[in-house]
């Protein structure tokens, strides 16, 4: 199934690799395996923002940050990609508003790990809801 899901990715069909990494979330789902539901949520919903479903992408990263705060016990990495495509979900869906405390979690997760382009895309969303 993530073969399939990043073959499509690679040919950049956003809406079959959305399909190949939520089937895959699915069985992680069934087997139990956290980490890897939490993983393949995170690359669907990455794929359905892409693809404009933005519904679809929420869901699927506020299931992963759930996942998240489950099973890590500090603010990786993790934590702030998921904030970040929470983020552009939301303001996909005309909520910028509430997405700004997403890209603020984001930005200081990516700071404190010192990922700069990650702290200028936060920057770049933080400045742009404000006007």
């Amino acid at each position: 199934m993530l073969a399939r899901a990043r073959t499509a990715s690679e040919a950049g069909d956003h809406r079959a690799a959305a399909r190949g990494y939520y089937e895959a979330a699915d069985k992680a789902r069934s087997v139990e395996l956290l980490g890897e539901l939490a993983f393949c949520l995170r690359h669907g919903a990455q794929h359905s923002i892409e693809s404009r479903q933005m519904r679809l992408a929420l869901d699927a990263a506020e299931e992963a940050m759930s996942v998240y705060e489950q099973t890590e016990t500090g603010k990786s990495l993790n934590f702030a990609n998921t904030a970040r495509l929470i983020a552009l979900a939301m303001e996909g869906m005309g909520r910028a508003e509430e997405a700004r405390t997403y890209w603020s979690e984001a930005r200081a997760i990516y700071d404190l790990n010192g990922v700069k382009a990650g702290v200028e895309e936060c920057d770049t969303h933080l400045l742009g809801s404000a006007n």
